[in-house]
């Protein structure tokens, strides 16, 4: 199994590697990308199985880069997408691709678990959070349209 972990920071990213290698036995072809750097994705790396995405940049906090990354990402790409607080209130706090941390561990575990296991995510999926959260669909370069 391949799997990117796209997230604002070095410490993100390894402590989700070590989470997947110890609790999932997940070994090996573990990648790490940063959010700020994620406009040059390789083809081998849009292949992988799952990619777990941070969906605001920490260093730009209005900046769904890790959102708009996971969204089009290719159509057969399982994904899990997490926000850190804080959120609109009236966003759910998790979904079928997307969950809100600090989460108990077991729990993440069964999430990524259920995402490898689900259907892949729909575009309408990602719309309908978009509505929930119009931030969402900010673009780059700090432009607020609708």
């Amino acid at each position: 199994m391949k799997v990117v972990i796209l997230a604002g920071t070095r410490e993100m990213v390894n402590s989700l590697r070590r989470y997947l290698d110890y609790s999932l036995s997940i070994k090996g072809l573990i990648y790490g990308k940063y959010l700020g750097d994620a406009g040059n994705i390789s083809h081998e790396l849009l292949q992988s199985d799952l990619w777990i995405c941070e969906a605001f940049n920490p260093e730009d906090v209005e900046n769904p880069e890790g959102w708009r990354t996971a969204k089009i990402l290719p159509e057969k790409t399982k994904r899990l997408v997490f926000f850190l607080p804080p959120l609109p209130l009236d966003f759910p706090s998790e979904g079928v691709f997307w969950l809100t941390l600090p989460y108990h561990l077991p729990i993440l575990k069964k999430k990524i678990l259920e995402v490898l296991n689900s259907p892949f995510p729909l575009q309408k999926e990602f719309d309908k959070m978009e509505k929930v959260w119009p931030l969402l669909k900010r673009k780059p370069g700090g432009h607020h349209h609708g």
